[in-house]
């Protein structure tokens, strides 16, 4: 019988070496779980990927496309900072916590990759670049719906929401509960929003 198209048997692997990766980081994740997760066997799966560490960063640029998905969108099309700052912490919390097969695991950077950057250059500098390009659209947006704030102020926001977006990633992964985690975004939404002073009181 015909196999199934090998982008479709692709794209499926790429997403079980992801979900490895996530769950269990670089170190503790071995070929033989990739290889049952795939249900590829070694040769195809370095053929198809390349080595181990070629795999997780090819796990990186995945879980880069599932950020731009979610997050992107509410940046580009948000009405004002409430509905943007609602976006981006309710696309990344959808992230986080994953689904009823995956359970809570954070980001895939900050609770994975920043353990390895200090044994792997090029980790760090991709976890790096990455941080500065949310840091980045994080600023972009508070510079478009807040425009009565001073450079740095949205420096210092734009610091302080990817700050909060960590913390809720660590503590997404160690089991804290989603709305706990929800009432602290309603929080840090409102003091935001109050301080930009362009929603009617």
């Amino acid at each position: 019988m015909p196999g199934r198209p090998r982008e479709f048997d692709l794209k499926s692997a790429q997403t079980a070496i992801l979900d490895e990766f996530w769950t269990k980081g670089f170190s503790a994740t071995s070929v033989d779980d990739l290889s049952k997760a795939t249900g590829m066997v070694k040769p195809s799966l370095y053929s198809a990927f390349g080595n181990k560490f070629a795999m997780y960063l090819m796990s990186i640029e995945t879980y880069g496309e599932l950020v731009r998905e979610k997050i992107h969108p509410t940046l580009e099309n948000a009405e004002d900072i409430r509905d943007a700052l609602e976006g981006i912490f309710k696309g990344s919390l959808d992230i986080y916590f994953g689904n009823q097969e995956t359970g809570p695991r954070g980001c895939l950077l900050s609770a994975t990759a920043i353990a390895e950057a200090k044994n792997h250059p090029e980790i760090a500098e991709i976890v790096k670049t990455r941080v500065q390009l949310m840091h980045k659209d994080i600023g972009q947006c508070l510079a478009c719906h807040c425009p009565n704030w001073s450079e740095e102020q949205i420096k210092l926001h734009a610091w302080n929401i990817s700050s909060s977006l960590h913390h809720l990633s660590t503590c997404a992964r160690v089991g804290t509960p989603r709305d706990e985690l929800e009432q602290k975004v309603v929080s840090i939404i409102d003091a935001v929003v109050k301080e930009c002073g362009l929603e009617p009181a």
